[in-house]
């Protein structure tokens, strides 16, 4: 069973992936969760300690299977050092909370492998070399694509034809 099946109505981190540039780390996760994201924040450590940054939904999906919500933590400003993800918490609207560690293994994986051998997590910064952004190695278990793309719209209600009385209690179909 592939794992977006198995954990559609669970809240969890299903792939994460971080990109550099110009002194700044984003990382992105796909979140799922049957209600959304709601509250959360990652934690990396360098050469001076740790830094913090909040987790952020601005509207933007993962593809692939279930509802995948895609969240990002930002780190600017960051001195040519090595990197290291320490954590990240994320809590769905529905209050139930999902945690991820460089030893998480993602559901499916069956291998051993976990987000600190399989993913792209820890990093360098240098002003002359920016990163692209991966996800995990799909052998990992992981699953969800940094797309950016906007959840799709809702669509409308359609009001159905009902029948009012007038004023002379008769009826008149209602336009």
């Amino acid at each position: 069973m592939h794992a977006a099946t198995a954990s559609a109505n669970s809240t969890q981190f299903t792939n994460i992936g971080v990109q550099v540039d110009n002194g700044t780390a984003t990382y992105y996760l796909c979140f799922s969760s049957p209600v959304g994201p709601d509250v959360g924040g990652m934690v990396i450590a360098g050469p001076k300690g740790q830094h913090r940054a909040t987790l952020s939904y601005a509207n933007r999906t993962c593809s692939n299977g279930g509802p995948l919500y895609q969240v990002t933590a930002t780190f600017p400003n960051l001195p040519s050092a090595q990197y290291t993800c320490v954590d990240a918490v994320m809590q769905g609207r529905d209050g139930n909370l999902a945690g991820l560690t460089p030893g998480y293994a993602f559901m499916g994986n069956g291998s051993g492998l976990t987000v600190g051998t399989a993913c792209a997590v820890n990093f360098s910064v240098n002003p002359d070399s920016p990163t692209r952004l991966h996800g995990c190695s799909s052998t990992s278990g992981a699953y969800g694509a940094f797309n950016g793309s906007p959840p799709p719209a809702r669509q409308p209600r359609r009001r159905s034809r009902r029948r009012r009385s007038t004023p002379t209690g008769r009826h008149r179909q209602r336009r």
